[in-house]
């Protein structure tokens, strides 16, 4: 079944999550970022600041961030236009702090 979550009245969690066992949401002004149990990062809404952690602007379903798939991600957290996502390298084990 779907996961239907209303983030700002415009914003809505389908298909891509629904499977998955959250961790963690946290929300900015217009965005919001999502990590799984298994420290996948998804993003979702407006990011015309770079929020989503993708080329795009604009996300109606949320998309994982693929430029973090190495990392085990540990905590996220955001703030009106950014976020703040702590992980480490599923290699080597080495933290990294993403801004």
């Amino acid at each position: 079944s779907e996961i239907n979550l209303y983030l700002k009245g415009c914003l809505k969690l389908t298909s891509n999550l629904n499977k998955r066992y959250l961790k963690s949401v946290s929300c900015g002004e217009n965005h919001a970022i999502f990590l799984t149990n298994s420290g996948l990062v998804f993003s979702l809404g407006e990011g015309l600041k770079g929020q989503l952690g993708m080329k795009r602007n604009k996300l109606n379903e949320p998309e994982i961030i693929s430029s973090l798939l190495n990392y085990n991600i540990e905590n996220i957290n955001s703030g009106n236009n950014h976020n703040i996502i702590l992980g480490y390298c599923r290699n080597t084990n080495i933290k990294k702090l993403f801004l």
